[in-house]
């Protein structure tokens, strides 16, 4: 993403009026080793007044892909950047550094309200496309044949270049019969379990106390929530 946005706003802005808020700010190391700034917007949380708009559960999207055999996994880059916030809410993401206050002008990790945000623009902006699923900002373009699937696919990403939308090159899974999503593979044959998302039950050694017999059930109560 660009430093400046199209009205020359860039991610952080100066600070010198009196806020409400003012947060910590922390850093995080990525899947890359490169590091991330964000807030500790835990103080700010509690106070967030959340929309509790309705998120689609793994189920739901994975009933919808039955029969589909030409799949598009896209992901948005930085998906939380590219919600501008306004005035009022920037202020609210205001934080300290030894250089004075800032403020972020785009949507910040950690804040409780995201997932609902992210669920609720995407669906706003893709919602209405047939066979476009959502989960977040992973958008999957599921197909019964190649034609039909670039017709969808087309019509994704000209309403993404039109609205400004932007993906990740690095994520992408394009027009492939097989995919990885929110831990399955999905194929026209059907649904399984990622491998790596249960090799960590699948590599558990025999439990030989209590304590690990109790761990190795709460590890499976949750392989069973999530994929049942």
């Amino acid at each position: 993403m660009d430093s400046l946005d199209k009205d020359g706003v860039g991610l952080l802005v100066k600070c010198d009026e009196p806020t409400d808020w003012v947060n910590s700010l922390l850093t995080a190391e990525k899947k890359d080793k490169s590091l991330r700034l964000c807030l500790d917007p835990r103080r700010l949380n509690v106070a967030i007044k959340r929309e509790h708009y309705a998120i689609p559960t793994a189920a739901d999207i994975i009933s919808r892909l039955h029969g589909k055999s030409v799949f598009t996994i896209i992901d948005m880059a930085d998906a939380i950047w590219q919600v501008r916030l306004d005035d009022e809410c920037a202020r609210l993401c205001t934080f300290n550094s030894p250089f004075g206050r800032y403020s972020f002008t785009r949507l910040q990790f950690g804040i409780t309200s995201v997932p609902e945000i992210l669920q609720k623009r995407n669906e706003e902006a893709f919602g209405d496309i047939e066979n476009v699923h959502i989960v977040f900002d992973d958008l999957i373009v599921a197909a019964s044949n190649d034609n039909e699937h670039d017709k969808v696919l087309r019509r994704l990403l000209e309403r993404a270049r039109k609205l400004n939308v932007k993906f990740s090159k690095r994520k992408l899974q394009l027009k492939v019969s097989q995919v990885k999503y929110l831990g399955h593979i999905i194929s026209s044959d059907g649904v399984r379990a990622d491998p790596d998302k249960v090799k960590a039950i699948v590599g558990m050694r025999v439990p030989t106390s209590k304590k690990e017999l109790m761990r190795f059930l709460g590890m499976l109560y949750i392989f069973v929530k999530v994929y049942s």
